[in-house]
C-alpha cells in the first residue's frame, strides 16, 4: 500500500530528525568535534547552551497553534525559544508559521 509506505518513511524520517537535532545540540553544548571538528572546543569559547523540545501538533491546525503560542508565550525564567522547526505537514505549518512570525 503506497500510503502505508509514506507514513512509515514520514515517522521514520521524524524521529531521525530528532534525533538529529538532540546529537547537533550535544555536541556543541559539550564541545564534540567528532563530527563538525569546528565545534571542537565550542563549550569552552561560548557561554550559549542549546535545548530541544518536541511537541505533537496531533496533526491538528488548532492543536499546533495552541501549542506554538504557549511555548512562545513564556517568560523567563523559563527558556524561551529561538528557533522553531515546523511540522511536515503543510496544513499544519502555515498557520503555526505565522503565528511564531509575528511572536
Amino acid at each position: 500500500d503506497g500510503d502505508g509506505i509514506r507514513t512509515v518513511f514520514n515517522e521514520l524520517a521524524t524521529v531521525e530528525g530528532g534525533a538529529a537535532a538532540m546529537l547537533a545540540a550535544q555536541h556543541l553544548n559539550t564541545g564534540d568535534g567528532s563530527l563538525v571538528p569546528e565545534v571542537a572546543g565550542l563549550s569552552d569559547r561560548c557561554p550559549i547552551r542549546f535545548t530541544v523540545e518536541f511537541m505533537d501538533t496531533e496533526f491538528v491546525e488548532s492543536s499546533a497553534v495552541n501549542s506554538v503560542i504557549d511555548l512562545t508565550d513564556r517568560k523567563l525564567p523559563e527558556r524561551e525559544p529561538c528557533a522553531i522547526i515546523g511540522a511536515v505537514r503543510s496544513a499544519v505549518s502555515i498557520p503555526t508559521s505565522l503565528i511564531t512570525g509575528l511572536r
